[in-house]
């Protein structure tokens, strides 16, 4: 019923606007490269600054390439960065695994998202993965990607990379779309300025009835057709009055069919997970020099599935095995950054935070006993909580940073930040880089950084648990980082050539030859994790380039080698964008390569290719996007099966977007 008014109240409101259209600047310009170099981001190191002179690795998509692209998440839109991997897993129900530089995992923890500067990654997996699926783009006004560390600012799961995604402030428009299998998706941005007080908002929701899966078969075996429906709901809100500033968010998503927890398909399979979030920032000018941002935030994070993992027939079961997790979890939090500019070349920026974060409602959901096997006559609430509802993970952090412009070309950064907790205890990570701009327009960085990643709760407190069982003993991931980017920049051409090379060590892993853990709380003597005693070391090469002969013509690659021991992505990565503006339409062709996936069986590579075309008219835009043009039939990596999970194939769409 919410999905319905969401997508009803922006299909009316579209109605009413389309008799008062208005003629404006066209919207769909050409930037230059000088432009696209010295666009401003705030991700690198908390301060405005241009990609080229950033202390960190930095790949940038503006809002007008998004749109042209046609991608409809944030997870889709991530396969076009260098180093960058997602694909669809199953490990904790129907997500997207994302990773980075070697290392992709099923909760996607080794990488922090914000939004407006805001942490979205939640207690339990300390990913995305589960709670915040298919991020929308509608409200995007810039996404930056960090591809590298960045805990010496950001503190735990800033391990691989960073996203910050910068939403819109100032935006009207409504765009809705139609497409394959009853595919419904409207999205509105609205904002108004009444005297001092300016007010955005955004709202979107999205329903479907599956891709269908022909002759499907799933990790038991089990083959027959299949779908797997989706639907969402977002919302968010921003009320800024002079310096002081409130946003608020509701993310909510619900799957059903496709494969389960327990890699089995199912019609009945349903997963429910959603996050709301309250914060409150402000700007605090204490003098000519010195000024202070204040912020504190508010999340509540909620997750319910229920799915088959054991079929009927299976060992003599007479009804279907359904089970699954019943989360809740909270988390407050406050910081203060404090910046001095000590001369108008050096800045120094200094930073305390504090956040108290927990799990208030932890049990599973199942059709039976887990000991027994007894079927309780449907599902229900399990009388044992999977996981620590009794402890509060408090976390302190401190860092400080050092911006210093030595000469016009010359610039260095360097900084460390100290994160305690009360769970597991302390890690201390500095970084440090080298800008250089030649007198030959071109760019040398080069870059050092250490990182953490704190054992999240799940591989800390699960219990009564068919899967896995925490290990309390845990010590923290740790990477040391070290990069050297040179970028070359031409009147019609750039492109930056970035080498990295990671050591990681404490890699958790669940081990599944070690002895389980024989404790009352885990009954099914389930494998535990534990910290890897070897160091992994992973290295590549990544490539992105810009060519833009003409005004309306662009064509921008990626390229990504990756060597050592790299695990759960590919070994190579293509990614292109070609972009051809002619009088009303825009043509947008895209595509991804990924080469072999060593834990996917019986696949050397694959391709997939977009498209989409929109013709512009005033401030009306009409268009048609295909997705997975060829209908590739591909699989992404799961710790579950080396056969891999199939993606969707081939879907269209066609919708108009206007803007007032």
């Amino acid at each position: 019923m919410k999905l319905k008014c969401v997508i009803c109240f922006c299909l009316l409101f579209l109605i009413t606007l389309t008799g008062r259209l208005y003629s404006q600047d066209e919207e769909y310009f050409e930037m230059t490269l000088e432009e696209v170099m010295n666009m401003e981001i705030s991700v690198a190191s908390k301060g405005s600054e241009s990609v080229i002179n950033s202390p960190s690795s930095v790949y940038v998509f503006t809002s007008s390439e998004i749109e042209r692209m046609g991608v409809t998440s944030v997870e889709e839109l991530l396969n076009f960065v260098p180093g960058y991997f997602t694909g669809l897993d199953i490990e904790q129900g129907k997500a997207f695994r994302i990773g980075s530089r070697g290392r992709s995992t099923a909760l996607s923890e080794s990488i922090l998202f914000l939004v407006n500067g805001h942490r979205i990654n939640d207690l339990y997996t300390g990913g995305v993965s589960i709670i915040n699926r298919l991020i929308p783009v509608e409200n995007i006004k810039q996404i930056e990607v960090i591809r590298g560390p960045g805990s010496s600012l950001y503190g735990s799961n800033a391990f691989l990379g960073v996203v910050n995604i910068v939403t819109k402030e100032n935006a009207n428009d409504i765009t809705v779309s139609y497409g394959s299998f009853q595919g419904i998706s409207a999205a509105g941005n609205f904002s108004a300025k009444v005297r001092d007080i300016q007010v955005s908002g955004f709202i979107k929701g999205f329903t479907n009835e599956g891709y269908e899966f022909d002759d499907f078969e799933d990790l038991l075996g089990g083959r027959g057709d299949m779908t797997d429906p989706e639907q969402g709901v977002d919302i968010m809100v921003g009320i800024k009055l002079k310096d002081l500033k409130f946003e608020a968010r509701h993310f909510e998503r619900e799957f059903n069919g496709f494969y389960g927890l327990g890699g089995v398909s199912d019609f009945n399979n349903n997963e429910r997970s959603s996050q709301s979030m309250a914060n409150l920032s402000y700007n605090l000018k204490a003098g000519e020099n010195l000024s202070f941002n204040i912020k504190t935030g508010y999340r509540v994070e909620n997750w319910k599935t229920k799915a088959v993992i054991l079929p009927t027939g299976f060992d003599g079961l007479t009804e279907d095995f359904f089970a699954g997790p019943y989360m809740k979890s909270t988390a407050f939090n406050f910081s203060t950054d404090a910046k001095y500019n000590i001369s108008e070349k050096n800045e120094l920026l200094a930073g305390f935070s504090y956040e108290q974060a927990g799990i208030s409602r932890a049990v599973s959901l199942s059709s039976h006993d887990y000991l027994t096997f007894e079927y309780f006559g449907g599902v229900r609430e399990y009388y044992l909580p999977f996981n620590n509802t009794d402890d509060k993970r408090n976390i302190l952090g401190v860092f400080v940073q050092d911006r210093h412009i030595i000469s016009d070309n010359l610039r260095v950064t360097f900084g460390a930040r100290l994160d305690s907790y009360n769970d597991f205890g302390s890690s201390i990570n500095p970084r440090g880089a080298i800008v250089y701009s030649t007198p030959f327009k071109s760019t040398i960085k080069a870059m050092y950084g250490q990182a953490f990643r704190a054992p999240n709760y799940l591989e800390l407190y699960d219990q009564y648990n068919p899967v896995d069982y925490g290990n309390t003993e845990l010590e923290a991931e740790e990477i040391q980082t070290f990069e050297l980017a040179y970028t070359q920049n031409l009147s019609v051409f750039s492109a930056t050539v970035t080498y990295f090379n990671n050591t990681i060590k404490n890699l958790i892993f669940l081990n599944p030859v070690a002895l389980p853990v024989d404790a009352p709380n885990n009954p099914l003597l389930v494998p535990s994790f534990y910290n890897l005693d070897e160091d992994v070391n992973t290295s590549g090469i990544e490539v992105a380039a810009i060519l833009k002969p003409v005004e309306s013509l662009s064509l921008t690659a990626t390229y990504t080698q990756l060597m050592d021991d790299y695990a759960y992505m590919p070994e190579n990565m293509v990614s292109a964008r070609l972009n051809y503006r002619f009088g009303l339409f825009n043509l947008n062709l895209n595509g991804i390569y990924h080469g072999k996936i060593s834990e996917v069986s019986n696949q050397s590579n694959y391709t997939v290719v977009n498209g989409k075309l929109g013709m512009t008219i005033d401030n009306l835009t009409v268009f048609g996007r295909v997705s997975n043009i060829t209908d590739e039939l591909y699989r992404t990596p799961t710790t579950l099966s080396d056969a891999g999970v199939v993606n969707r194939g081939r879907i269209a769409a066609l919708g108009l977007k206007l803007t007032f």
